[in-house]
């Protein structure tokens, strides 16, 4: 069982069910001058899982989205959405930023609990360097964090952890659906030129 704590008065409730509607990991690499030295998104990459649930440093963008309703033993509805996501600087860290305050990448998450019986919406972010472990994305484990702010994989449950100012999720998450790969050839397209694209899944 899992648990949310909303802010409104003293929602705190064990779930009795919960409804994974997305989860979404992408890997972009739209032209960009900035971004010389990472990969494009191209036709023809094959996707194979655990693997590329975990991060993707030699891609300029990537994020983790997740979405869903919760149902209360008390009959009350929630919405959630936790989401993280990579900017990468470099692809690989020169000599002279070999160090543990060297910056390859910068973290956003996103975190929003929606009371669907008071029509309260509830929303923060967050942003942090992947230095000094901050904020980071495992490349050997499905792992994520912004502070914390955590999304992990044990077995086959996906973990997200996430409070701020009286609101808060802990949720034990179990894909019930067989993952979907948009586009065509490994790729979604978001524009005509080469690399314009994303390697994007969800369940």
């Amino acid at each position: 069982m899992s648990r949310i704590n909303a802010s409104a008065g003293r929602a705190l409730a064990l779930l009795q069910a919960i409804l994974l509607s997305c989860i979404c990991c992408v890997a972009i690499a739209p032209y960009c001058q900035a971004w010389t030295g990472f990969k494009k998104a191209l036709p023809g990459y094959q996707l194979s899982f655990p693997r590329d649930h975990f991060a993707h440093e030699d891609y300029a963008i990537e994020w983790w989205y997740y979405t869903g309703h919760l149902k209360t033993e008390r009959d009350r509805w929630y919405g959630y959405e936790l989401t993280f996501f990579r900017y990468g600087l470099e692809p690989q860290p020169s000599a002279d930023q070999r160090s543990e305050w060297a910056i390859q990448s910068i973290y956003f998450g996103h975190f929003a609990i929606s009371d669907e019986g008071k029509k309260r919406f509830y929303y923060r972010e967050r942003l942090n360097r992947a230095a000094l472990g901050m904020a980071g994305a495992a490349t050997d484990r499905f792992r994520v964090w912004v502070d914390d702010w955590v999304l992990e994989a044990r077995g086959d449950k996906h973990l997200l952890k996430a409070s701020s100012d009286g609101f808060a999720i802990d949720l034990a998450l179990t894909p019930m659906k067989d993952l979907v790969i948009h586009g065509t050839d490994g790729i979604s397209r978001k524009g005509a030129e080469e690399g314009h694209a994303s390697h994007y899944y969800s369940y």
